[in-house]
């Protein structure tokens, strides 16, 4: 009986059928309570059009030399990686499925290293909107610690062409977001005389203290705006934006882009590691807000309602 690993990867490959020739490396399948278990994978595409398959080579890490490379599904002497140290990071109870994968791949003799990452995720929205502005949440810094450890820890090709990628779990500064979000709303509502009265229209549940256009309600466990139309609510796994504020997320995507510096303090230019990183220029908006909802289980519009 095959496996789900075994099927998807068949028809994804049937699916990619102007590829001369393929290399797939997933972790070997643990028990559910594995603590190591990273579900982490790669499947390598070879392109006829840049190179021939008999000019690649894979790295073998136990022998030290380059083979030639074929499928192996399973992880094996091609790879490097897995769960991060459990010691690494002590702030977190629960991981998840969190580890890297490191393979080396030589084309036309020249190497390059691939990275896969799977960094910590933000557990808690109202946990990381606590992070003052330009400073960084204790999820942002638990990924910089862990990508860290990569980068230190490995012994990288000679040509430093090192490709990172991967789910890095890298999220906008909720705060600065917020506070933008309401910032904009009520530069909408004061140019269609909606505005009212700001003393008369904010809520105190509880003696709780407001700052700025938010109000925390730890009943709820939810911040809101305090105007009179409250465009976003924050709670640990919501963030529900109201739809006639979406335009935020979609035609001033460009302003979103000042609030993500995580890839600053994570990935960044810095002699302690050695090595210069850079990202590809990004066209699209933030992709963390939306759904991932079922092509048979249409939404009026792609927002998850739980996370920036």
């Amino acid at each position: 009986v095959k496996t789900i690993v075994e099927l998807f990867s068949e028809k994804l490959i049937a699916e990619m059928s102007a590829y001369d020739h393929t290399d797939l490396m997933f972790e070997p399948p643990s028990g559910p309570d594995s603590k190591t278990f990273t579900a982490l994978g790669m499947i390598a595409f070879i392109c006829p059009c840049l190179v021939d398959r008999h000019e690649v080579d894979i790295w073998n890490f136990i022998d030290e030399k380059k083979q030639s490379f074929g499928a192996t599904l399973f992880f094996d002497e091609n790879v490097q990686g897995g769960s991060f140290p459990r010691d690494l990071i002590t702030e977190f109870k629960e991981w998840g499925r969190k580890g890297y994968m490191h393979s080396r791949w030589f084309l036309k003799g020249i190497p390059f290293d691939f990275v896969n990452f799977h960094l910590f995720h933000d557990e808690s929205n109202t946990t990381a909107m606590g992070a003052a502005e330009n400073s960084t949440s204790i999820y942002a810094l638990a990924r910089k610690k862990a990508f860290e450890y990569v980068i230190k820890s490995t012994t990288w090709c000679d040509s430093n062409n090192i490709i990172i990628f991967g789910d890095f779990n890298f999220r906008l500064h909720l705060k600065a977001v917020i506070d933008w979000i309401n910032q904009e709303a009520q530069k909408e509502q004061d140019q269609n005389g909606k505005l009212e009265n700001h003393n008369n229209n904010t809520k105190n549940d509880n003696n709780n203290e407001k700052a700025g256009n938010v109000k925390s309600e730890h009943h709820h466990g939810e911040v809101e705006s305090s105007k009179i139309e409250t465009p976003v609510t924050v709670g640990k796994k919501t963030f529900k934006l109201k739809p006639e504020f979406f335009k935020f997320f979609t035609r001033q995507q460009k302003n979103l882009h000042k609030h993500d510096i995580e890839k600053y303090t994570v990935i960044r230019e810095d002699d302690s590691l050695g090595l210069n990183f850079f990202e590809l220029p990004i066209s699209f908006p933030p992709t963390y807000p939306y759904t991932e909802s079922q092509p048979n289980q249409p939404k009026l519009y792609p927002f998850g309602d739980t996370r920036c």
